[in-house]
């Protein structure tokens, strides 16, 4: 019903959506008697409100909710992380309207409030309060200029888009190094799984004007699909081969599990109604710093000790000449790359490469559901004619999607995906 960057913040455990409506009118009731423990609960009250009533379908009254909240930020001129959360969502909801001009506002606005650091080519979590809204932040300003290159085929709307995803993507990446509560991961999550295939795209349709794009989009693409696992063996790897100093190496983890115990702690003061704002602040404060002394290191290791930063922190990916060196001459690698309504496909062979953008639709999932139920069914004594049609259609249509735009290509070689 809601998604984990959303970042509701519930007062106590619900026991269900009557106890949420509940327990936010209760919230609503003590607003009224002032204070800064008010403030806290005004916030969160209008931001679950809102977000309610934008799932359901009642945009009026999400409209109303939102603008409850920023109202009371206004009155307490102190923005705050709940304040950059309902700032963010009301962004996210104004995009979804089809409010452009305010929705970029709004998400600048969160921004602005969020940061710390200046703009320094590559982002750090350290360079912000909260870098999983930064990052959704990040993703909401290139949705909204990559629906503006959608409108007026401007390259510069396009191009735009792709750094705004990129920013994104270097904040992802810099936050898989930290140990994150359960919470911070679900978010990470949530965006992790659309601003890589978004930015994807956008390379992938920059490269219709400028072929050097098609390297950007698989070097994207393989930093989405790596594995957890190979960051950790990165880890171990870079400490051991590249001559980083014992007492250095203890730092960095040490840093590590620093600003994973504070998160935690904030977290928790987060979810607390009885915790004082003063405390959560000096919780961020004690964050802040230690992101910052890791940041620091990070940048001593790039200087002083860049086999260990490569593989610990290089976010280049892998590019297609990579590819082209692994690849015999009569194979093919294709990558696929989903969002919510288009399908890339990039087709690698020794000596060329290839790419198609195809818009998905319905028939196109519920075709892998056939498939999928077909090729299993429940009892291989009770197939039927109608089930071998149903077979032959699902696979016609994924073939048209999958195979068919590279089968030049693909002509007397073996296909790997």
């Amino acid at each position: 019903f809601f998604q984990a960057e959303d970042g509701i913040r519930v007062l106590v455990r619900s026991r269900g959506l009557g106890d949420v409506y509940k327990r936010q009118l209760l919230a609503q009731g003590l607003l009224a008697e002032g204070g800064e423990y008010d403030y806290y609960l005004g916030i969160v009250s209008s931001n679950n409100l809102a977000l309610t009533n934008w799932r359901l379908g009642n945009h009026s009254a999400a409209e109303e909710h939102f603008r409850e909240g920023l109202d009371i930020m206004a009155e307490q001129h102190d923005m705050g992380s709940n304040g950059m959360n309902l700032t963010k969502n009301y962004a996210s909801f104004l995009l979804d309207r089809g409010s452009f001009p305010l929705a970029q506002h709004y998400f600048q606005l969160a921004l602005d409030a969020n940061r710390v650091g200046g703009d320094q080519g590559v982002f750090y979590g350290a360079d912000y309060k909260l870098p999983a809204y930064a990052i959704a932040c990040y993703k909401g300003l290139g949705d909204i200029y990559l629906h503006h290159h959608g409108s007026s085929g401007s390259t510069q709307f396009l191009d735009t888009a792709l750094t705004y995803y990129l920013r994104a993507i270097d904040l992802v990446e810099g936050l898989h190094s930290e140990r994150m509560v359960e919470a911070d991961q679900l978010r990470l999550s949530e965006v992790h799984h659309s601003v890589y295939p978004s930015a994807v795209h956008a390379a992938i349709t920059m490269a219709r004007y400028d072929t050097s794009y098609l390297n950007r989009a698989v070097s994207i693409a393989s930093l989405g699909k790596a594995a957890v696992l190979n960051r950790a063996l990165n880890v171990k790897r870079g400490m051991e081969y590249s001559g980083i100093p014992s007492h250095l190496s203890e730092r960095e983890r040490t840093l590590r599990q620093d600003a994973g115990v504070l998160q935690e702690l904030l977290h928790e003061a987060r979810r607390n109604h009885e915790a004082h704002t003063n405390q959560i602040r000096h919780l961020e404060g004690s964050l802040l710093q230690v992101r910052t002394e890791h940041r620091e290191l990070i940048r001593e290791f790039e200087l002083n000790y860049p086999t260990y930063y490569a593989l610990r922190y290089d976010t280049v990916g892998i590019t297609i000449a990579d590819i082209q060196d692994l690849l015999s001459t009569n194979q093919v690698l294709i990558e696929y790359i989903l969002t919510d309504s288009v399908l890339i496909s990039i087709a690698v062979s020794s000596q060329s490469v290839g790419w198609n953008s195809a818009k998905v639709d319905s028939n196109f999932f519920s075709s892998i559901t056939t498939l999928r139920n077909e090729l299993v069914p429940i009892s291989f004594s009770e197939v039927t004619r109608d089930n071998l049609i149903r077979f032959a259609q699902a696979s016609h249509t994924l073939y048209s999607y999958l195979l068919e735009p590279h089968r030049a290509m693909l002509e007397g070689r073996e296909l790997i995906v």
